[in-house]
């Protein structure tokens, strides 16, 4: 498994520790030399660190997205060398969730595997979502503020190359969508990890890579922007709060909500010992 890690917080050790559950090797790309220092007491022979791709651009999100791009390519070169048989590529902020112990054993003709990711419901303050974070939005069932594309896993072996964050484009072979797994994307789950991300991303444009050919269509994506903006300009961060609490669930939504059947409640996703259970309403 390989993401690009910048400003890793306080819960990121937990993150890596749940998931060597399931992977032999977590390669880690450090954005810069402040995310590397950072990092380093993490570094074994499992949790390998690396400088990631230093790719500069006058856009933090378009930067963001080639770095990602390169460093997972990278990670690819480095698992066809050690042998490894696929590789997984997510973010920070999501968990990979197994739900079938036979997921990777299958057809030799099936290159790639696609998950579908759940987003969390944002609380106003979460110090660590794996333990405050209960409610997720279930894929296809309500609109995401954030992405819906899920993640992907390669084969190691054939001709593959990072085609954005959710997938690999192939030379061979076929992909398919698993059902053996689920990314849990903790996004923008609380006040505090919302702000921090969108003052981190500054003024971008609203097209993907800057390219006019793929617009940004998640209109909370473009409004956070906005709003984050106009408070630095002003000063007063007021509007940035209210704004948020419009996404806040309350306790009697997050209710109504799972007897809708539009949200899973996973009552103890607890990475820190790494188990998860999923619970229903009775």
């Amino acid at each position: 498994m390989t993401t690009t890690v910048h400003r890793p917080q306080q819960h990121f050790s937990t993150w890596c520790h749940y998931h060597l559950r399931f992977f032999d090797i977590i390669l880690l790309w450090a954005d810069d030399a402040e995310d590397l220092a950072a990092l380093s007491p993490l570094a074994n022979e499992r949790i390998v660190l690396r400088q990631g791709a230093q790719i500069p651009h006058v856009s933090r999100l378009t930067q963001t997205l080639l770095r990602q791009d390169a460093n997972t390519n990278a990670a690819l070169e480095d698992c066809q060398r050690r042998q490894m048989d696929w590789l997984l590529h997510i973010d920070d902020d999501e968990v990979f969730r197994p739900l079938d112990p036979q997921l990777w054993d299958q057809n030799p003709e099936v290159s790639q595997l696609h998950f579908v990711n759940h987003e969390a419901c944002p609380l106003w303050t979460a110090d660590n979502p794996f333990s405050a974070i209960r409610h997720f939005k279930k894929s296809g069932r309500l609109p995401f503020l954030l992405y819906e594309g899920g993640k992907s896993a390669v084969r190691c072996k054939i001709d593959a190359r990072a085609d954005g964050p959710h997938r690999f484009s192939l030379a061979e072979g076929a992909g398919l969508v698993s059902r053996g797994a689920e990314i849990l994307h903790y996004g923008c789950y609380s006040y505090e990890t919302w702000l921090r991300k969108y003052l981190n991303l500054g003024d971008f444009s609203d097209w993907y890579l800057d390219d006019f050919r793929t617009p940004i269509t998640k209109r909370f994506h473009l409004e956070s922007r906005n709003i984050i903006q106009d408070c630095l300009a002003t000063g007063d961060f007021g509007p940035s709060e209210s704004y948020f609490r419009q996404v806040v669930w309350d306790d009697e939504e997050l209710l109504q909500g799972r007897l809708r059947g539009d949200l899973r409640c996973i009552s103890d996703i607890d990475v820190a010992n790494r188990s998860a259970v999923d619970t229903e309403l009775t």
